[in-house]
């Protein structure tokens, strides 16, 4: 299953959604600023994150500059603080987010961002997922 964490006003993440609809290739849509993500998803996709939280936050967005979050001084929250922070309001993280789980639902890939070669990667076993 692939997840794409969007938000409706960012062109990339029109970008990705129109990538895998025009694929069909089946994706579950998680809005940000209206959908929650689960304890759960948050450490899968923490899991395979190369760098742990600096490849999921962002520290652009309004939320990170209300709590005046930067890449400095977020490394003085715990893993705890930061990752409830992620889950009660899903603006902190990078968009578009994609975070595919393989068939038994382990986590497998997570892209961010858009970029029109690396997301063919989603491509592979396409016909597996129908």
């Amino acid at each position: 299953m692939i997840h794409v964490f969007y938000t409706p006003n960012c062109n990339a993440c029109k970008k990705v959604i129109k990538f895998f609809r025009d694929n069909q290739i089946p994706i579950q849509k998680i809005q940000i600023g209206v959908d929650f993500i689960e304890h759960k998803m948050l450490v899968e996709i923490l899991s395979i994150c190369e760098n742990g939280f600096e490849n999921i936050l962002s520290f652009k967005t309004d939320s990170s500059k209300r709590m005046n979050l930067n890449r400095e001084n977020y490394l003085n929250l715990t893993s705890k603080e930061v990752m409830g922070m992620i889950e009660n309001d899903l603006n902190f993280l990078k968009r578009p987010l994609i975070y595919q789980t393989d068939k038994a639902g382990n986590p497998y890939r997570i892209q961010t961002g858009y970029d029109p070669e690396e997301i063919t990667i989603f491509l592979r076993g396409k016909e597996h997922w129908k």
